[in-house]
């Protein structure tokens, strides 16, 4: 008889954010795009119109690591151009949470899909005035 080891699978990448969203800002447009790249990674960026032109403002991944969801940021002009991770500390169907304690800002970044086209990212750190909502719009 064989025994056959089997890990509990971990959780779900959220795929509800998979696509482009937008502020809906007409003062200049700011958003992300996220896309599945295999069952472990979402990647992404966050985009900023600036004059006409579109600049990736930084590069972020949501991906799954040993059992646990991880968002991962990457800002080429901070931090020394590393990647800053967060560990999520709540997971459910349209609503991430995802904090790093030791960071020193943002400390805490929220996901939460309000309705099925309107994205709410609240971020947050240490001090209560740092904190800031964005409402993103999916983008057709």
């Amino acid at each position: 008889m064989f025994l056959i080891a089997c890990s509990e699978p971990g959780p779900e990448l959220p795929h509800w954010l998979e696509g482009e969203w937008h502020t809906g800002n007409e003062a200049g447009f700011s958003g992300e795009i996220w896309q599945t790249e295999n069952d472990t990674l979402l990647n992404g960026q966050g985009l900023v119109l600036i004059g006409n032109t579109e600049h990736v403002m930084e590069e972020i991944s949501i991906y799954t690591s040993k059992g646990s969801i991880y968002y991962g940021a990457r800002v080429a002009d901070q931090n020394e151009g590393e990647t800053i991770l967060f560990k999520a500390s709540y997971i459910e169907s349209g609503h991430l949470v995802f904090e790093n304690p030791g960071h020193d800002f943002p400390t805490r970044i929220v996901y939460k899909l309000a309705a099925p086209d309107t994205l709410e990212v609240n971020i947050s750190g240490r001090d209560a005035e740092d904190t800031r909502t964005i409402s993103m719009y999916r983008y057709e």
